[in-house]
């Protein structure tokens, strides 16, 4: 459906969420349950709701601030000292993990009056954390890092399973499915692993520099993933093989999501811009223009809703229709 939509040009409601103090970096974007959550460099998380930009509650060192309700609950564990890189939500199980340059992995739980708080300290990066992703149905939390290595935790107790070896630069990607584990890293390289065993299975390099974001489909058998040279590659999961590359910015692409249903790709880039693709074709469909880079992008295709964090410290919330 969206990609028909955006095909047609069609209006856009774009809802601005202010309230940040620094580069928003890392944005997840629920649009069903009215949620979007935002991890800044000005060391906070930010809850608002998706469909009207409201704030809700801010995370940050010294407790949760509630915004309707005034309330400054702090637990026995502080926020973030330090700029938050990533943030990633489960709201099936209530459960927000983050990660920052402390190296310290975060996990809020919901609460008393619906007010989140910070529940776990997990230690074991040596340094920042750059990638979360939280798979809540499995009870596994997989952390990348700058210290070139990802973490496999269980969210649950807060216990480390394993520890990934292989890459020789920061991990700034991560994405799963049933069976794989993927991450991609400033080393250039695309790495499959079991989700399972953990062991690595295969090493997919074409890209001639870092890798800054990955994501999969396991049911297409497919890998995708972008970075500083401004190519997007497209490879079998399975067997690495090389389906497609094209350039898609002049600039680093930061981000990227697709659907596989509807051959669409959405990619944000340091060349200040939005840019759907027709991914069967290589070919933009759509541009948006903003103002500052962008960081980071979330896709609901069925709402036909786009969450952006930009580095002007704003995020920018597109309701195509």
């Amino acid at each position: 459906m969206l990609k028909k939509i955006v095909k047609t040009h069609p209006k856009v409601i774009h809802n601005i969420l202010k309230g940040h103090t620094d580069e928003v970096n890392h944005v997840q974007l629920d649009y069903h349950r009215n949620c979007i959550m935002s991890a800044s460099f000005d060391k906070t998380l930010r809850v608002w709701k998706s469909k009207s930009g409201k704030p809700l509650q801010i995370l940050q060192e010294k407790g949760v601030f509630d915004v309707k309700q005034g309330l400054l609950g702090s637990g026995k564990l502080s926020g973030h000292n330090a700029a938050v890189w990533t943030v990633a939500f489960d709201m099936d199980t209530h459960v927000i993990v983050s990660g920052g340059t402390d190296g310290i992995v975060r996990l809020w739980d919901l609460q008393r009056y619906k007010l989140w708080h910070c529940k776990k300290h997990l230690s074991g990066h040596s340094k920042g954390v750059i990638i979360v992703r939280l798979d809540g149905p499995n009870d596994l939390l997989f952390t990348g890092s700058a210290d070139h290595t990802i973490m496999v935790w269980k969210p649950s107790d807060g216990s480390l399973l394993a520890t990934l070896v292989g890459h020789t630069g920061y991990v700034n990607a991560l994405d799963f499915g049933d069976k794989y584990l993927v991450s991609g890293s400033s080393d250039g390289t695309v790495r499959v692993w079991d989700k399972k065993s953990f062991q690595m299975i295969k090493v997919i390099k074409d890209s001639t520099d870092s890798v800054y974001c990955v994501k999969c489909d396991e049911s297409k058998d497919m890998v995708m993933s972008c970075g500083a040279d401004g190519f997007i590659y497209i490879h079998r999961i399975s067997t690495g093989q090389l389906l497609r590359s094209f350039k898609a910015h002049e600039n680093s692409v930061n981000c990227i999501t697709f659907d596989a249903a509807e051959n669409l790709i959405v990619t944000g880039s340091a060349d200040q811009t939005l840019v759907f693709w027709d991914y069967s074709k290589g070919k933009a469909v759509k541009t948006e223009k903003f103002d500052a880079i962008v960081n980071w992008l979330d896709v609901d295709f069925a709402n036909c809703t786009t969450a952006c964090a930009l580095a002007n410290s704003q995020i920018h919330v597109m309701k195509f229709f």
